[in-house]
């Protein structure tokens, strides 16, 4: 089975303060951004849910594992995007010669565990979850059924349930995933 993947310029040469081009993220897991070009600027990297709204989103700095919601240097910068409808890379421009911006987004590879997503230390308990939901819902065939409530449990730091229910908190569950683990590493997701 093959991998999606979307390979796209989100800013092209960009010498001025600029939104780019939008990222389509539906269908997407992961993406990384590179960055070239000789600048002085910030980059910002932010996603959107109704294509209205943009919220700055952390990134990881490949380079040296940093994770911040923008970027003063070229390089690396990855994140994941399930559940955005679009990601953006915003040029607050100061000079320099000019900022290319590439985007490269892949679903989750078929073969590919849970326990193979590193999800760093560096980054918050609501993004580890974030990862963890994003990463089992790109996989499609977990959740075959309509909701529209999802609910969480944890042991420690580590998201043990995922309850999918319909008609909200109260409604019936539709499908239920629990997370196994050995220490913080994820070993298994089991649906019942």
């Amino acid at each position: 089975m093959p991998i999606h993947q979307l390979v796209q310029i989100l800013q092209n040469a960009a010498t001025a303060t600029g939104d780019g081009t939008a990222f389509v993220c539906e269908g997407l897991a992961f993406a990384t951004f590179q960055i070239t070009g000789t600048f002085v600027a910030t980059i910002t990297f932010e996603a959107t849910i109704d294509l209205t709204n943009w919220v700055a989103v952390q990134a990881k700095n490949e380079n040296d594992g940093s994770v911040a919601t923008t970027a003063t240097a070229a390089g690396l910068y990855s994140f994941h995007i399930a559940g955005y409808r679009r990601a953006r890379a915003r040029v607050t421009w100061t000079s320099g010669t000019s900022i290319t911006v590439t985007a490269k987004g892949t679903e989750l590879a078929p073969g590919v565990s849970m326990a193979d997503v590193d999800i760093s230390d560096a980054i918050s308990t609501e993004a580890k979850q974030d990862v963890i939901i994003g990463e089992l819902e790109a996989q499609n065939s977990l959740i075959q059924d309509t909701y529209d409530y999802i609910g969480l449990t944890y042991t420690g730091s580590n998201l043990t349930t995922v309850v999918y229910k319909t008609g909200g908190a109260g409604g019936t569950t539709v499908s239920t995933l629990t997370l196994a683990y050995t220490g913080a590493v994820l070993d298994s997701v089991t649906q019942s």
